[in-house]
């Protein structure tokens, strides 16, 4: 079952300060300053929704959805988060991709949690990766291997980037994470390395 877009054109109407907020996402300063990270698109939303991830604001383009899905609608009368309405224009201004779906979050940023936190279980150790696709895909794999936990060593792109996001397919909303170099872990672990230069 789903709701009829037309009924989101009742939903209040995204302000020109919140339009600013949100566009300033975009951008790694005005994350870390603002504690916010954005989480685009149907299957993201559904999938923040479902978890414990805080929310802060929800938006959503009535030209761009072809249907809102029912699950999505009582999850966010469950959890009371403000939703809003925009245009396909300025929803485009708002969105990192170039076709967006019109499914739009703000989302709050998590802790970089202490060294002293981590547990002896397996950690995804991430040095110098650069390319935010290859980070979405590391999120995700150890998310489907139930490792928790994941440094990001320096050089390391910003992991929640709208880019990385989206290849983590809800992967950030079961991890917990950590920035330090690995000479800090603060207890021996095993190292297990993949370089791309190597040979099989």
């Amino acid at each position: 079952m789903s709701t009829p877009v037309r009924l989101l054109e009742s939903l209040p109407a995204l302000s020109g300060n919140q339009k600013k907020f949100i566009t300033g996402l975009h951008r790694k300063k005005n994350r870390l300053t603002r504690g916010c990270y954005l989480v685009e698109g149907q299957r993201l939303l559904l999938a923040a929704l479902k978890s414990r991830v805080t929310l802060r604001t929800v938006v959503l383009c009535p030209g761009l959805i072809r249907h809102l899905p029912d699950e999505i609608r009582l999850l966010l009368s469950r959890r009371s988060i403000p939703v809003f309405h925009t245009d396909e224009n300025t929803f485009r201004t708002l969105a990192d991709t170039e076709s967006p779906a019109g499914f739009l979050a703000v989302a709050t940023l998590p802790p970089f949690h202490e060294v002293r936190d981590l547990s002896p279980a397996p950690v995804l150790y991430l040095d110098s990766l650069r390319d935010p696709g290859n980070c979405g895909t590391l999120l995700r794999t150890a998310a489907w291997l139930g490792w928790k936990q994941v440094v990001a060593g320096p050089g390391t792109a910003d992991l929640f980037q709208p880019k990385v996001v989206r290849g983590g397919m809800g992967a950030h909303f079961e991890l917990e994470f950590y920035q330090l170099p690995p000479d800090q872990l603060g207890r021996p672990y095993y190292f297990l390395a993949a370089d791309q230069r190597g040979e099989p």
